[in-house]
């Protein structure tokens, strides 16, 4: 028997696509960017990604476009025939396991919390100094 894992972090590239089984089952397809920058030059590889059942569903309500994410799985090949009548094959991600890395946009100042005058944060070893033996 064969296995191949990959786990690769990126940047989700469209809404995912979801679809259902007769059974009732999900399926969700999107694509992941992986950029990766070596001196002055810079590469991405698209991976297409599909997670089934749970974890499909999970992907219907929580991943968006542009959102950075963590996806562990296995890598599959697919044929298929293109436009043109030619043969050609597609490695894709099977999803094991995915992790949502935070939001894609950072917060402006508006959208912070305040705080003003924060009061020192006591750790509740202030008074000991008295009851050290040495």
């Amino acid at each position: 028997m064969s296995y191949c894992k990959i786990i690769i972090q990126g940047n989700v590239g469209n809404d995912p696509d979801v679809r259902f089984t007769a059974n009732g089952d999900a399926i969700a397809n999107f694509s992941v960017a992986v950029s990766e920058k070596r001196g002055q030059t810079e590469s991405t590889t698209w991976f297409r990604c599909t997670a089934f059942k749970k974890t499909a569903e999970v992907v219907s309500q929580y991943v968006k476009k542009g959102m950075p994410i963590l996806i562990d799985g296995r890598m599959a090949s697919r044929k298929f025939t293109d436009k043109t009548g030619a043969e050609r094959e597609s490695w894709e991600i099977a999803v094991d396991r995915l992790q949502m890395l935070g939001h894609s946009k950072t917060p402006t100042e508006q959208e912070k919390p305040a705080i003003a005058n924060p009061e020192p944060i006591k750790s509740g070893f202030d008074d000991l100094d008295s009851d050290i033996p040495f």
